[in-house]
């Protein structure tokens, strides 16, 4: 692949998640998903940081894959699916 300038650089990358096992006291369970980000230069990122985690979360991540709700159904990504993982 040929390097390619471009406006706006977007990206899948894995992401895992240590939430606390429902079930077992003490332990933790790993999830993974894979996200889509939107790369920023160093300015605008420190920036969004400045602004606190969850602005520059909701800056950069544009979509999601292998993410399913309590159902088990694939969960569409849109902001407010987003903001519910939200801390």
């Amino acid at each position: 692949m040929q390097f390619r300038l471009c406006e706006d650089f977007e990206f899948w990358w894995p992401v895992s998640v240590q939430l606390p096992h429902p079930d077992k006291t003490g332990e933790v369970l790993g999830q993974d998903f894979e996200a889509r980000f939107l790369m920023l230069d160093q300015d605008r990122l420190a920036e969004l940081e400045r602004e606190g985690q969850e602005v520059l979360l909701q800056a950069i991540v544009k979509d999601w894959r292998l993410v399913e709700g309590d159902d088990g159904d694939e969960m569409p990504f849109s902001s407010d699916n987003f903001a519910k993982c939200l801390p």
